[in-house]
Order: C-alpha cells, then sequence, then structure tokens
C-alpha cells in the first residue's frame, strides 16, 4: 500500500475534521515501513490533572514507565518506556547523555537506544512555575492509548512553558505528537528552532530505521499534531506453480510450488512452510500453507491446492485371442468393454468404442456387428461369418477415453473369424 493510500485510509477512520497547520505535511516512509504526517487530527486531551506524575522539580533527569500493553517498535515488544525532561523517550532503558539533542539522520544518541523524540531539547521542570511528566493510559483494552504528557516544562528559563504529549496505540503501533503549546517568545526554540522531532530505531542512523520530521528547524505550530503510522499492510505471499496443467484444475504431472513473499515496508521477519517443495504422487487435493510475518508484527499466510492425477485411466473388457470357429452366421458376445480412473474420473463423453471389419458389414436390420452401451460399458457383438471367397474375417476394435484432468488412453484389440 502506498504511502498516500496508508494515510488516506488511517484519516477516514478517525472521522474527526482535520486540522490541517503545519509546513510540512508528510514524511517519506523510512527503510523500516514507518511513514509520518502532519494531517492528523489536533485532539489533545489534558492529562495534567487525571494522570500520575513524575520528575517534578526535576532537570536533566529521567523515569521508568510501565506500559499498560505490549508495544511494537522497530520489529521488538517493549513494555518498558523511558521518559526525559528533555523531551524524548527511549525504549529498553535510558539515555545517559539527553541534554543536547542530535540529528537522528546522522548521529547516534548516548546508549544507541531506540528512541522517541515528539520535541528533544532542553528542558526543565526545576523552576518556579513548572509541572512535571504525567502519564495515563485511556481506553478499553485491545484499543488503549498511553498518553505522556510534558506538562508547563521550560526552556533557557523563558517565561513560556512548552505543553505537548506523546501517545502510543495499542494494538497499531503508531505514535502521535500533539504540540499544545510549542510557540515560544524565543525564536532559538519556538516552534521546534532548537529540537529534534522523530523517531528512530537502534542504529538508525546508519541502517535507516529513522524517521526524523525536523531537526533545528521551525516547522511547528500550536494545535498541531503529527502521527507516525507502521507498516500496516501485512506481508505479500504469492504462491508460484510450475508443471503440467491439464483440464478442470489438475495437474498431470511432477508440480513444484515455489513461494514469493516480500514486503516492500518493514520487510519479512520470519517464514513458516515457505520452502520450495515438489508433489510427485497422485492426490485427490494437497493444501500446502505458507505462513509470513513482517518487522512491524503484521503477519498473513497463503494456500494452494493441488490436485494431481499423471495415471491414465483404466480400460477393461477388450477381448483377447478372440477367435470364432466354426462360422455360425450368428451374432456373438466378444467383450464386455469399460472404462474407469481412480482419481479425477472420466468424463463420460470421451469414452468410446468403434469397430471396423475386413469384409462388407451387413445391411442394418442384419448387421455384422451390435455394438450396445449400457451404462459405462459397451456390449459388443460380433456375427460369427466370413463373405465371398475369403477364408476369414477380421474385427478391428478401438476404445479411448480421457479422464477429468486430460490424461488419454488409447486400446486396440481384434476378434478373427477364421480356423485356428
Amino acid at each position: 500500500m502506498s504511502l498516500r493510500n496508508r494515510m488516506e485510509a488511517l484519516l477516514t477512520i478517525a472521522a474527526i475534521t482535520v486540522v490541517i497547520v503545519s509546513a510540512k505535511p508528510a514524511c517519506a516512509a523510512d527503510t523500516f515501513g514507518y511513514a509520518a504526517t502532519s494531517k492528523a487530527p489536533f485532539s489533545y486531551i489534558d492529562i495534567s490533572a487525571t494522570g500520575a506524575a513524575v520528575l517534578s522539580g526535576q532537570d536533566d533527569s529521567t523515569a521508568i514507565l510501565a506500559l499498560p500493553f505490549s508495544f511494537h517498535f522497530y520489529g521488538k515488544d517493549y513494555t518498558n518506556l523511558c521518559v526525559s525532561t528533555n523531551g524524548i523517550a527511549s525504549f529498553g532503558g535510558c539515555t545517559n547523555d539527553d541534554l543536547t539533542n542530535l540529528d537522528l539522520t546522522a548521529q547516534s544518541p548516548a546508549g544507541n537506544l531506540p528512541l522517541i523524540a515528539p520535541l528533544w531539547m532542553d528542558m526543565t521542570f526545576a523552576i518556579p512555575g513548572s509541572g512535571s511528566i504525567h502519564y495515563q493510559s485511556l481506553g478499553t483494552a485491545g484499543e488503549r492509548q498511553f498518553v505522556v504528557q510534558w506538562h508547563r516544562a521550560f526552556a533557557l528559563n523563558l517565561p513560556t512553558p512548552f505543553e505537548f504529549q506523546l501517545i502510543l496505540f495499542e494494538g497499531s503501533g503508531n505514535i502521535q505528537f500533539q504540540y499544545k503549546t510549542v510557540e515560544n517568545s524565543s525564536a532559538a526554540v519556538s516552534k521546534g528552532a532548537g529540537a529534534t522531532v522523530g523517531i528512530r530505531g537502534a542504529s538508525g542512523h546508519a541502517n535507516g530505521n529513522n524517521l526524523q520530521w525536523s531537526y533545528n528547524a521551525p516547522v511547528l505550530n500550536n494545535g498541531e499534531s503529527i502521527l507516525y503510522v507502521g507498516d500496516v499492510t501485512p506481508p505479500s505471499i504469492v504462491p508460484v506453480v510450475s508443471g503440467t496443467l491439464g483440464n478442470n484444475g489438475w495437474y498431470t504431472g511432477n508440480v513444484g510450488i515455489h513461494w514469493n513473499v516480500s514486503d516492500s515496508e518493514s520487510g519479512i521477519a520470519s517464514k513458516q512452510d515457505c520452502d520450495d517443495s515438489a508433489l510427485q504422487s497422485d492426490t485427490s487435493g494437497t493444501t500446502l500453507e505458507c505462513r509470513a510475518t513482517n518487522n512491524s508484527g503484521k503477519s498473513s499466510s497463503a494456500q494452494v491446492t493441488i490436485k494431481l492425477d499423471k495415471t491414465r485411466p483404466a480400460i477393461s473388457g477388450m477381448p483377447t485371442e478372440c477367435r470364432l470357429w466354426p462360422p455360425t452366421n450368428k451374432l456373438v458376445q466378444v467383450a464386455v468393454i469399460s472404462a474407469a480412473d481412480a482419481l479425477s474420473r472420466i468424463v463420460p463423453s470421451s469414452f468410446q468404442v468403434s469397430v471396423t471389419s475386413s469384409n462388407i458389414v451387413r445391411t442394418v436390420q442384419e448387421p455384422d456387428v451390435v455394438l450396445t452401451r449400457s451404462g459405462d460399458q459397451y456390449i459388443l457383438q460380433v456375427r460369427s461369418s466370413t463373405t465371398g471367397n475369403a477364408a476369414t474375417r477380421l474385427y478391428s476394435i478401438h476404445a479411448s477415453v480421457q479422464d477429468r484432468a486430460g490424461n488419454t488412453k488409447d486400446l486396440d484389440a481384434s476378434c478373427v473369424v477364421g480356423k485356428p
């Protein structure tokens, strides 16, 4: 799914009036599959009076928060989040030095931890009038939101505090930044001029697992929301079957199965039962299934059912060593011919038996050959006689049939009227 389609689908589900205020509406997806947009609704839920609080009165400090649900971020699941007074949150531990914001596309923060930076710059809660970091889980299980709010965080001892929040979405793995107050009287920090905004995985500066919205650029606005969307598309799995395809979905020769498994956004994390395989034995239906999971935790599967019939249908009852003597000039039953196919079954209309005589056949009223169809059988009678000066008569018999897979069978026999 394209970046544009992913965003449009997400915004349709929101069904809320969209506030578009940013001069930077979207970021191209990173190598992992995350994409970002500022066209998401701004729906700030102030939890400063309801959420738990940490780091009040602190400067350059961190606190570890237990997440109410497992959160999938750059291919791994996390149950804890470390938040910093300096406007970042990290997974797998706390950064040792986050006083100075960095360019996520070119540098690795201390500890090389996966992190989320809604507004990374030097901020403090250690001056009069400042607040703290509040956090709260909202919603019902399966669709919860974990909200982390920097409430009245100050930068450079300036009189106007910042108010913003980070939201982690259960299930989808989406991440949202919301900026209630990001404009400031100092151009050095107003609108993100002195901050890093973005996300990154471990070694993201080197492997492309980073999606930086801005770095020391005044592109943010009050009342703005930035939404980071993970890879919402499960892996693509396409079975490729090789072999001779007959009729009615049956194969009539050995079959090979190959699976094309891909994910252009976050890549494939694991595959199960997706190795190349072959079927060589007849089967009325063998189902193979390939399952795959991408690095964003999305899974998909695909099945293919193979019907294989390599065996020709059987024709039975053809006469063998058939000789009629002495001539009685009467019709004699010499064969009851039938056809069958144990697997795909025969095509009834394809079962045909024909007889030719080396001598002239008599009239319709008194035939030399009588071939009667009875259900799935042919009853064959021939006249025990010769004509003219001929010492013998040869009846040539041909039977043919086809099964539903397309396999054919032809069989010839004869019956002689003459002395042994």
